[in-house]
């Protein structure tokens, strides 16, 4: 306690006198206001903070010891020994309390006077001001809202304007407030003789805003410095109230006339911030946390360890209709089992299956199971880490538990949990494996005995971990040769690289994959996600969604293979808009007034439950709720069920335009992203590639109704990104260099395409109904791409693929039946397969037969029928259903850009054309010069009996003698 009390004191005295010396005398009361305030609450707060530092721990090689009892010795008798007490722990609370009470007292006297003036007095309103007219007196004071006036002078206007205006500050800004708060600090705190000079200062900043106020309305200085002066006798007032005359009134003088810059404001402003790290490293606490270690796995005898009690399960737990499936994924002799949840009885469990509620001593885990309405309660019996577990389980939903309890693991990480690895060291030529001393001599043995009796699984999943450190070449060269000969190394394929290879393999990026692909920073933020996962089995959402687009469509295969796919299926895509609003029963909306069962949200913020009172269920347009089991609840939060309410307002905000409002936050930041990128190099569009993405992403789920409804525009093309180049360059390499670049496809190519080509542009122009090969679409395509602009040019056009009808829809599968049904007088599209049958309303959400909406999310239009891609479904001209169109229509190549005026010379350059500049002939270099130089001006090219080709660069309209 003495330690919090100097801490703190400490912490307020350093910010008092930062504000005394730095920004008392300023003119910036509103920023003074607030940092008096929060340096009253950071005093307090600042020896509570605890910064943890994580180190790493420290190891001792050497054998295991179990702790040795020391003997307890009892004597014969026990002689009675005479204690002397401590009463000054006992007198000094005594004092603190005395304090307390004497302070408390104070300020309840103070506080009743002032209610006590307000009720026996006449009021006079005006507008959310109150002016009470007493009749002593006194000079005027403010208290929260009401303003104490003499009433004979209010009455005969003897109260000057500048006064009133003064007195309304006080009221307006809430300076009561200020004081509230600083005087029950000062009932707890009043022994620290600190808090009483922050109130004074408090107070006479409130007399600075009140004095601002006053001059800004255009008041003079002099005038309004003479009137302080006629009232400036002693106030002899409640201290919980803002009197004109509150302290030094030529303090208050002075700063009157102070000006402040703004850029005297921001430097003062910022040295507050090192100060408040200053502070909070100095006095806070300091913890030393050790991070936690991975075992070494080793021959070992850890029966002492508590860990290694612990049997290793994995079950996974899944509730159906009117039953709870049970799963054993590992350490149990049993795969599945079933629970019937109508029964309402315990079940008890082993790794041998069902028991009669006994365990055995072969048995390596056993616990309890019961079901209730909500979830699951178990009772942990043998092997776990854990007495008791609750939690929900809805219809469908999979939880997952082991021995040390509830683990959001899947079932596809099952294998990540049973990684092992072999932790070696070589010192000195000297080999460890885990903490037990080996040697060359018996390195085979010492790794084969720990092998012996593990399966081709557990071979697969197990890594080395090899350190060295002042070894000889020789010890580690017959250390891999032993290793070969080990039946790790004969029983896995990564045994045939060598022991210490494998300890040092790293991920390499050759020349080519630079430019391909996802960029390198991509690859170690993908890595960083993928790392973070494996060790918290945490996702996050933002983190999650960068990292699917960066594997699905930044990455090359190779990239692909280097890393571990993200994990799936753990954060479902969720569409808030398509949410149909729930309204909630008038008994529904009064069993919430229940502030001991519910606690409440209204539009995404917590309220009281007396708040509802001033509302109805009509004014509730959706709710959701959840019951919080005992474990999961809070201190602020103790009930039972939790319920978020929302208004007709929250509703769109929250779900009917969560869409478009994400939309728009993805594009703009899409759209920031490329203004910067167009500003700088342009070398890499990678990350304009992932916001892309996100964006296209949203925009692909609105409907066309709602694209026109909230005029939301498609993000703008993705930039082309250049290559970086030398800017001195001489013209002869730039030829050179195009030459080389531009080599195109080969002759034999070259005329395939043309043949290619010819024949698919007759089909296309000739025929009503052309006819052509997928394969030499395919191929034509890949020759135009690959061909330099030359032989583009000389060669057959490029088809024009949109003129050719789309493809055949694919034969009806026999097994899928479709037809129409009414269901609650709406006609719904159904769908069989397999003998299962599902259902779809108007806007193409599954529903039941009962026409129970099953999932609110818009269906695919491709996974409706396998094989087909359906928008719309018609009866009798009337839309029955609309799914969402999921895919992207066939777009033909664009054509080719045209040339810039540069590329154009350069062109006819590499043809062997004569230049002619205003008239005078030029070299092909002193042309490209010039277009360099300006490449706005005029050019025509004429092609003369002599086929050699005559360009004309001229400033003014060209012009051509012949």
């Amino acid at each position: 306690m003495l330690d919090y009390i100097l801490k703190s004191s400490a912490c307020l005295l350093v910010l008092l006198l930062f504000y005394k010396l730095i920004l008392e005398r300023e003119n910036m009361h509103q920023l003074k206001r607030f940092y008096l305030l929060l340096a009253t609450v950071l005093g307090f707060t600042i020896p509570f903070i605890t910064i943890t530092t994580y180190v790493e721990p420290t190891y001792t090689l050497g054998t295991f010891q179990p702790p040795l009892l020391e003997p307890v010795f009892y004597p014969e008798t026990t002689q009675p020994t005479e204690q002397n007490t401590n009463f000054w722990p006992t007198l000094l609370w005594s004092i603190y309390g005395i304090g307390v009470v004497l302070f408390l007292v104070k300020f309840i006297v103070n506080l009743t006077k002032l209610i006590a003036k307000i009720k026996t007095n006449p009021k006079l309103k005006s507008k959310n001001i109150i002016n009470v007219l007493i009749n002593n007196l006194e000079i005027p004071h403010t208290f929260l809202s009401y303003i104490f006036l003499n009433k004979t002078k209010f009455e005969n206007n003897q109260i000057p304007e500048e006064v009133l205006l003064h007195e309304h500050t006080h009221a307006t800004q809430k300076h009561s407030l200020d004081i509230l708060f600083i005087e029950l600090l000062q009932i707890a705190f009043w022994f620290n003789p600190i808090i009483y000079f922050l109130k004074k200062d408090i107070k006479l900043n409130h007399e600075y805003l009140a004095d601002q106020a006053v001059l800004q309305q255009g008041t003079q200085i002099n005038t309004y410095q003479h009137l302080l002066l006629a009232f400036s006798s002693t106030h002899g007032g409640n201290e919980l109230t803002n009197a004109i005359n509150y302290s030094s009134i030529k303090k208050r003088l002075t700063v009157m006339k102070t000006q402040t810059s703004s850029t005297k404001k921001w430097i003062k402003t910022l040295v507050v911030l090192p100060l408040l790290a200053i502070l909070i490293f100095g006095f806070s606490k300091k913890e030393e946390v050790v991070k936690e270690v991975t075992p070494l796995i080793t021959e070992n005898n850890y029966e002492n360890n508590y860990e290694n009690k612990l049997s290793q399960f994995f079950v996974t737990i899944e509730k159906n209709e009117n039953s709870i499936t049970l799963k054993c994924e590992n350490g149990c002799k049993w795969s599945k089992l079933l629970l019937d949840t109508n029964t309402n009885r315990s079940y008890t469990f082993t790794d041998y299956g069902f028991s009669e509620g006994k365990t055995l001593e072969t048995d390596q885990f056993a616990f309890t199971i019961k079901p209730n309405e909500s979830g699951v309660f178990l009772n942990g019996l043998k092997g776990t880490a854990w007495l008791e577990l609750s939690f929900s389980l809805y219809e469908n939903q999979v939880r997952a538990i082991d021995q040390f309890g509830v683990t959001n693991l899947t079932r596809s990480s099952i294998e990540e949990k049973n990684k092992k690895t072999i932790a070696m060291k070589a010192v000195d030529n000297v080999l460890f494996i885990g903490n037990k001393k080996s040697s060359i001599d018996t390195y085979v043995d010492d790794l084969n005995e720990i092998t012996k009796n593990w399966t081709l699984k557990d071979f697969e999943l197990t890594t080395f971990d090899l350190k060295t450190e002042n070894c000889s070449k020789e010890f580690l060269d017959k250390l891999n040769e032993l290793h070969k000969k080990t039946d790790y190394f004969l029983t896995t394929v990564i045994g045939s690289k060598s022991l210490v290879e494998k300890s040092k393999l790293k991920a390499k990026v050759t020349k080519q994959d630079e430019n391909k692909g996802a960029s390198e920073e991509q690859m170690q933020e993908y890595r960083n996600f993928i790392n973070e996962y494996k060790s918290t089995n945490v996702v996050y959402s933002e983190k999650h969604k960068r990292a699917v687009i960066i594997y699905d469509q930044l990455m090359t295969d190779k990239q692909r293979a280097s890393v571990d796919k993200y994990p799936s299926n753990l954060i479902p895509d969720s569409n808030l808009s398509k949410t149909q609003p729930k309204q909630p029963t008038s008994s529904e909306f009064e069993s919430w007034k229940n502030e001991k069962e519910f606690a409440i949200w209204l539009d995404g913020k917590p309220i009281p439950n007396s708040n509802l009172n001033k509302l109805s269920a009509n004014d509730i347009m959706h709710y959701t709720g959840s019951f919080i089991h005992n474990n999961a609840r809070s201190d602020r939060f103790p009930q039972p069920y939790q319920y978020s309410l929302y208004t007709k307002k929250g509703f769109e905000n929250t779900y009917q335009k969560a869409n478009v409002n994400q939309y728009k936050k993805a594009s703009e930041a899409y759209t920031n992203a490329i203004q910067n990128f167009l500003k700088g190099s342009q070398e890499d569009n990678s990350e304009l590639k992932i916001l892309k993405a996100q964006a296209d992403k949203i925009y692909n789920t609105f409907t066309k109704e709602e694209l026109k409804e909230n005029n939301i525009l498609q993000t703008p093309p993705l930039p082309a990104q250049k290559k970086a180049f030398n800017n001195w360059v001489k013209v002869e390499n730039i030829l050179e260099q195009s030459s080389q670049d531009t080599k195109g496809v080969t002759k034999e190519e070259l005329k395939e395409y043309n043949t290619l080509a010819k024949h698919i542009n007759s089909q296309i122009s000739e025929s009503e109904y052309p006819i052509v090969k997928h394969k030499d679409a395919v191929r034509v395509k890949y020759l135009y791409n690959k061909m330099s602009k030359e032989q583009k040019e000389s060669a057959e056009a490029f088809p024009d693929f949109s003129k050719l009808p789309p493809p055949p829809p694919p034969a009806p599968d026999p097994n899928v039946k479709t037809g129409f049904i009414t269901i609650n007088n709406s006609t719904h599209y159904y769908v069989t397969q397999n003998g299962n049958t599902k259902y779809y309303n108007r806007y193409g959400q599954e529903t039941n037969k009962e026409g129970t909406i099953i999932n609110d999310t818009q269906v695919d239009g491709d996974k409706v029928i396998p094989g087909q891609k359906i928008t719309k479904v018609y009866k009798d001209n009337k839309v029955v259903s609309e799914f969402n169109k999921n895919w992207d229509q066939d777009v033909p190549p664009p054509p080719p850009p045209p040339k810039s005026p540069l590329d154009h010379i350069i062109d006819m350059a590499k043809k062997g054309a004569a230049f002619y500049y205003e008239g005078k002939s030029i070299s092909s270099d002193e042309a490209i010069a010039l277009l360099k130089k300006n490449n706005e001006l005029n050019i025509s090219t004429q092609q003369t009996d002599s086929k050699q080709a005559k360009v004309y660069i001229t400033k003014a309209p060209v012009s051509i003698k012949n």
